[in-house]
């Protein structure tokens, strides 16, 4: 098992030509490479990325000539070397092309496509826990992968089906602007559903995205790569008068810690400064506290009751339309006057976000979810008044 990948997020971000320096004697002609890319890529390109983030990503995507190993060559085989103090000289790259990356929006949950030209069907074995180290390129044509480059049509192949959730479509900002290429970050973690030889020299491996239990890859900012996810001290939890069973189907709106607009002030019903990038929801205050005053103002004792009963329990949430599940951690309550539906919840933008699969951009942009609480409660998001 590898170590996470942290470190690079302390560096600044720099020009890409500066954020290539220290790879000079690791990358043949990078300085030159990085030159052209920078030189491809418009002055204001897609997404609000700036020029050199953008230029990161073009990088990234070119293919050296003359028997020249690639950039994404050596760095992703560098992201699979055991030992971690090997990516040391590509922290200041690593931070730029990150920080391009979470400023794409998440594509929408769907199943992509990679493909090896070989047989590795023996390595992943139905219900196998795996985790990808290296930037995986996708595409979402499968007939793409017909091409000799990539998967072609004879031979021992290997066609990987993949359910993802927070893939980046990069067209914008390839070196090939014709390929619908989604790239999977370092760090992804799936489980092997299931597999199937489908022609005598063809092989299909479906794999799903699940959340990691621990972080694998270190955020480059404050707007992490996917959901932060703490689950230190996750234990049982006691039995809650309220929401028993399967809750909806009903209504999954989003809101920010932190915004007068949505109520919020980054102090949480549950007695703790929280934050955008927590993974927690809010369900209906008059259901946890029983149709009781149970605020800080109206009732401190009813607060510590019931806060102390519901704040940190875990649920299993699940977009209706999609079929995504994501465990989601109760950090505050939704005032009853705004619940338009029963069981209906109020979700933290970022755990919206990779539950919906979009970043919501106003208040009419909802999900149907299904929910039931898992009996567990994380610590981290335990009542704290």
């Amino acid at each position: 098992m590898l170590g996470p990948i942290t470190g690079y997020a302390q560096e600044p971000v720099l020009p890409l030509t500066d954020a290539c320096y220290p790879l000079v004697n690791i990358i043949d002609n990078i300085s030159t490479y990085a030159s052209v890319a920078l030189e491809e890529t418009p002055n204001i390109p897609a997404d609000g990325l700036t020029r050199d983030e953008s230029a990161s990503i073009r990088l990234y995507t070119m293919e050296w000539t003359d028997g020249q190993r690639s950039l994404y060559i050596v760095l992703n085989e560098t992201l699979k070397v055991a030992d971690r103090n090997k990516l040391r000289p590509w922290f200041k790259y690593i931070k730029l092309f990150l920080s391009a990356l979470v400023k794409i929006p998440c594509a929408p949950p769907q199943t992509i496509w990679r493909g090896v030209r070989r047989n590795v069907s023996k390595e992943f074995p139905h219900g196998m826990q795996v985790t990808w180290w290296s930037f995986s390129s996708c595409t979402t044509t499968l007939t793409v992968l017909e091409n000799e480059v990539y998967l072609g049509t004879k031979g021992e192949r290997t066609l990987f089906s993949i359910e993802v959730f927070n893939g980046k479509n990069i067209r914008a900002h390839s070196h090939f602007d014709n390929e619908d290429e989604v790239l999977m970050l370092p760090g992804t973690y799936m489980e092997v559903h299931s597999q199937m030889k489908s022609a005598p020299d063809l092989y299909i491996i479906h794999l799903k995205q699940e959340m990691p239990k621990t972080m694998l890859i270190e955020p480059p900012f404050e707007a992490v790569l996917q959901n932060k996810v703490h689950n230190e001290g996750l234990v049982d939890a006691k039995p809650v008068p309220g929401f028993q069973g399967q809750n909806g189907p009903a209504i999954g709106s989003w809101f920010r810690a932190n915004n007068s607009e949505d109520g919020s002030n980054g102090r949480s019903w549950c007695g703790y400064n929280y934050y955008d990038t927590d993974n927690g929801f809010a369900p209906d205050i008059l259901v946890m506290c029983e149709g009781n005053p149970c605020t800080y103002y109206s009732s401190p004792d009813n607060w510590r009751k019931y806060g102390e009963q519901y704040c940190g329990l875990e649920a299993e949430v699940t977009n209706i339309r999609t079929g995504l599940t994501r465990k989601i951690y109760i950090s505050d309550a939704f005032a009853h006057e705004w619940v338009e539906k029963p069981g209906s919840i109020n979700l933290m933008v970022e755990s919206f976000k990779q539950l919906a699969g979009f970043v919501p951009s106003n208040k009419t942009q909802i999900i149907e979810v299904l929910w039931k609480l898992t009996g567990k409660r994380n610590n981290y998001y335990a009542f704290k008044g």
